[in-house]
C-alpha cells in the first residue's frame, strides 16, 4: 500500500517548485569587450575597467563586462554588485589563488542546446591549485561547466542560483571543500566528484529536475552528502567505484532511480534518507550485468536511530526492540527492507525521517577574541610598531558549545583620537592617523547576551622614515663647493626619533664617469681610488618597518697635491700646494690650519710664489719645480702670533 507523505515533505516540494520557477537571467552583451585583470600588486588592467577598488582589498563591478576576470591577487573580495560576466571561454580565472571571495555575479554563456550552441570548453568560473576560495550568492546560466574545481581544496560554494547549465559544480582531485545551500536546477547534471575527490561536504543543496544526476561521485572516497533535497532528477544519487562516502538525512523524491551503484561502490553508510516515489528506489548495474561488481552497504544505523524511509515499505509497526521483538510500536517497521541479499535495511522507518529538535542551549561564557597583526610589524621590548598599511585582524570564537559569535566591536584611541565603538566586518588599518601610541579595545558578544571583557592593545603608528645626516671631516674647504681629499672621512648619522629604529643606511659615490653602486653603510668611509673629479655622493635610511627615507644628496669636489713641502731642518712644518684650484694646507708641529684658499700662487719662470692672508694665518712661500724640488716658506698664526719657518733642500712631487 503506497504510503502517505507527510505535510513536512509536501511542503518541501511546494518550495522546490517555486525556486524552479526562479528568473533566469536573460544576456545582453556588456559595453566592457575582453579581459581584465586583478593584479598581484592591487591595481586593476586596463585602465578603465568597469572595476573599482577604494583599499586593494574589495574589488567591485561597475558594469557588465564580456570577457574574463582574471583573479591575480590573494586576500581579496570582488563583488560583482549584481552585474554580469558574458564570456566565451572562462567568466572568472582563479588560478594558484589564496583566500578569494567571488560574489553577487551573474555569469552568462553561450551553451544553448536548444539553439545548437555546444562549446568545447567554457566554464563560468575556473578554479586551479587555489584555496579558501569562496564563491558565494552568484547567478549563472547557460555554462558548459559553471564551477569547475581542479586541484583545489579548502574553498566554499555557497549559497548560488545555477540554472539552465550543462554541468552545475564539477570536482577533479579536490578534497576538504564545502558545497552548500545552493539551488541547482535545470541543468543536464548537477554535482559531479570525478576522479579522486575526498572528504568534501555536499550539503543542504536543492538539486532539482536535472536531465541527468543530482550528485554523481567517481572514483571519489570519504565524503559527506548531508542534508540535500533531491527532486525529479533522472538519478538522484550515482556512486562509480566510490567507497566510504556518508549520504545521509537526504531527501530523495520522486527520481528515475534513487540511488544508482556502479562497479564496486562499497562500504558506504547510508541512513536517515526519504525514499519517496522514486521509480526506482535504488539500482545496481551488478543486477543486469552481472561481470559489473556489487555493491554492498551499510543502510541503517544502529537501533533506535534507525535506517531510512521508503514510500514502497509494506510493513507494520507492532513491535518494538533491536530485534524487533518486543511488543509496543517504535517508529521502525517489524520487518526489514530488502534492497538485495546484500543490502538490507533493517531498521526501515514508519514515516519521513525529520531532524530533532536541538536541545536547549544554555550559554553563560562570553566569545573569546584576539588581536592580529600583519605585517609590516616590528617588535621590540614588548612594544610592537606598525604602519598605516598593516593589517589588523579581529578573530572570536565562542565556547564549544555555545550559541555562536553574534558581534566584534572595536575602537581606536590615545590622548588626541578617540574613535567610536565600530562592528567589526573585515581586516581594518589605522589609516588617516598621525604617528604615535594608540590603544585598541575590543570584544564580542555571543547569541546568549554574553559580552566579552574588553581587551586593550596598545600599538605604534610609525609611518615616518628616519631622518640621515652626513658629516664631512677634515681635510676639507667649503666654499663655492666642499674640496676634500682622499685622506677626507665621511660619516652618516641616522636617526628615527620615537619610531621603530634605524634597520640600514646606505649610501652611493658617482659623477659623469663612474656609478658607484649602492652600498650599506657600517663605518666612515673615504674616496679612495677614484679620479680627481666632482662627485656626488647619495645616502638614505630605511626603519625596522620598511619605511625609507627620500634619498639625500651632497656634492664634493675631490682633488690631491701637486706638491708636498716637509722642512728638512727638524722643525715640524709641511707646506702641500694644489695649483688646479690653487688650493694649500699649512701644517705647524702646533696646528693643522687645514685647506685654504690661496691669496694668489703666481709662476715666475720655473718659480711658484705662494702669498696668502684671512686674517688668521698669513704665509708666504717661494717654491722651484726641479727635479730636485726646494721650498721656503714663512707662515705667521695671526691670532696667538707664532712664526714658522718652513726649508725644503730635497722636495716631494
Amino acid at each position: 500500500m503506497r504510503q502517505v507523505v507527510s505535510g513536512t515533505v509536501l511542503m518541501l516540494l511546494i518550495l522546490i517548485g517555486m525556486v524552479m520557477m526562479a528568473t533566469e537571467v536573460n544576456p545582453v552583451k556588456g559595453q566592457w569587450m575582453g579581459s581584465v585583470y586583478i593584479m598581484h600588486d592591487g591595481s586593476i588592467y586596463p585602465e578603465g575597467a568597469p572595476v573599482s577598488t577604494s583599499d586593494n582589498i574589495t574589488y567591485v563591478l561597475t558594469d557588465d563586462i564580456y570577457g574574463t576576470i582574471v583573479v591575480k591577487r590573494n586576500n581579496i573580495i570582488v563583488d560583482g554588485s549584481g552585474f554580469t560576466v558574458y564570456t566565451e571561454v572562462v567568466g572568472v580565472d582563479i588560478s594558484q589563488r589564496y583566500n578569494v571571495t567571488i560574489k553577487n555575479f551573474n555569469i552568462v554563456n553561450g551553451y544553448d542546446p536548444a539553439a545548437g550552441q555546444y562549446p568545447e570548453w567554457q566554464f563560468g568560473i575556473y578554479i586551479y591549485e587555489s584555496s579558501h576560495i569562496r564563491i558565494v550568492g552568484n547567478n549563472a546560466t547557460k555554462n558548459l561547466f559553471f564551477i569547475w574545481l581542479q586541484n583545489s581544496h579548502h574553498n566554499e560554494i555557497i549559497g548560488n542560483n545555477i540554472y539552465k547549465n550543462y554541468e552545475a559544480i564539477r570536482l577533479n582531485y579536490s578534497s576538504y571543500n564545502v558545497i552548500s545551500h545552493n539551488n541547482i536546477s535545470f541543468n543536464d547534471c548537477g554535482i559531479i566528484l570525478d576522479w579522486h575527490n575526498t572528504n568534501n561536504n555536499i550539503t543542504e543543496n536543492i538539486i532539482s529536475n536535472n536531465d541527468g544526476t543530482g550528485i554523481e561521485l567517481y572514483y571519489s572516497q570519504s565524503n559527506l552528502i548531508l542534508g540535500n533535497n533531491l527532486v525529479g532528477n533522472s538519478y538522484g544519487v550515482w556512486l562509480h567505484s566510490s567507497k566510504n562516502n556518508k549520504i545521509l538525512e537526504n531527501n530523495i523524491v520522486d527520481n528515475e532511480f534513487g540511488i544508482t551503484f556502479e562497479g564496486d561502490s562499497s562500504s558506504n553508510i547510508i541512513y536517515h534518507n526519504n525514499f519517496i516515489y522514486n521509480s526506482e528506489q535504488v539500482f545496481d548495474f551488478h543486477w543486469t550485468s552481472p561481470w559489473v561488481s556489487p555493491s554492498i552497504n551499510k543502510w541503517n544505523n544502529t537501533y533506535p536511530s534507525g535506517g531510512n524511509y521508503w514510500s514502497d515499505y509494506a510493513g507494520d509497526d507492532y513491535y518494538s526492540g533491536p530485534s524487533q521483538d518486543q511488543p509496543g510500536s517504535d517508529g521502525i517497521g517489524d520487518t526489514p527492507y530488502i534492497i538485495d541479499d546484500n543490502n538490507i535495511d533493517y531498521y526501515p522507518l514508519m514515516s519521513p525521517w525529520s531532524p530533532p529538535p536541538p536541545p536547549p542551549i544554555v550559554d553563560n561564557i562570553p566569545p573569546d577574541t584576539w588581536l592580529i597583526i600583519g605585517k609590516p610589524k616590528f617588535v621590540v621590548n614588548e612594544a610592537t610598531y606598525l604602519t598605516s598599511d598593516t593589517s589588523l585582524q579581529l578573530t572570536a570564537v565562542d565556547n564549544p558549545g555555545g550559541s555562536g559569535v553574534a558581534l566584534t566591536a572595536y575602537r581606536i584611541y590615545n590622548d588626541t583620537h578617540k574613535s567610536d565603538w565600530l562592528v567589526y566586518t573585515r581586516p581594518f588599518y589605522l589609516t588617516g592617523l598621525s604617528d604615535g601610541t594608540y590603544q585598541i579595545d575590543f570584544n564580542s558578544t555571543d547569541y546568549a547576551g554574553n559580552v566579552e571583557r574588553t581587551k586593550t592593545a596598545e600599538v605604534i603608528l610609525d609611518n615616518t622614515p628616519p631622518s640621515t645626516t652626513i658629516t664631512v671631516g677634515e681635510p676639507k674647504l667649503v666654499a663655492n663647493t666642499i674640496f676634500v681629499t682622499t685622506e677626507t672621512l665621511f660619516s652618516l648619522y641616522a636617526d628615527d626619533g620615537s619610531g621603530s629604529g634605524v634597520y640600514s643606511t646606505a649610501y652611493r659615490i658617482y659623477n659623469n664617469t663612474y656609478n658607484g653602486e649602492w652600498k650599506p653603510y657600517s663605518e666612515p668611509f673615504r674616496l679612495t681610488s677614484l679620479s680627481d673629479g666632482v662627485y656626488t655622493i647619495e645616502f638614505n635610511s630605511t626603519d625596522n618597518l620598511g619605511n625609507v627615507e627620500s634619498t639625500k644628496s651632497i656634492q664634493v669636489t675631490l682633488f690631491s697635491w701637486n706638491y708636498v713641502f716637509t722642512d728638512t731642518e727638524g722643525r715640524g712644518t709641511t707646506l702641500k700646494i694644489n695649483l688646479a684650484y690653487q688650493l694649500f694646507q699649512f701644517i705647524s708641529p702646533d696646528k693643522d690650519y687645514g685647506i685654504r684658499k690661496a691669496t694668489t700662487i703666481r709662476k715666475l719662470g720655473r718659480a711658484y710664489i705662494v702669498a696668502h692672508y684671512d686674517g688668521q694665518l698669513a704665509l708666504s712661500a717661494v717654491f722651484i719645480n726641479t727635479n730636485l724640488d726646494f721650498c721656503i716658506a714663512t707662515a705667521w698664526d695671526l691670532q696667538t702670533g707664532k712664526h714658522y719657518i718652513l726649508l725644503d733642500k730635497m722636495g716631494k712631487e
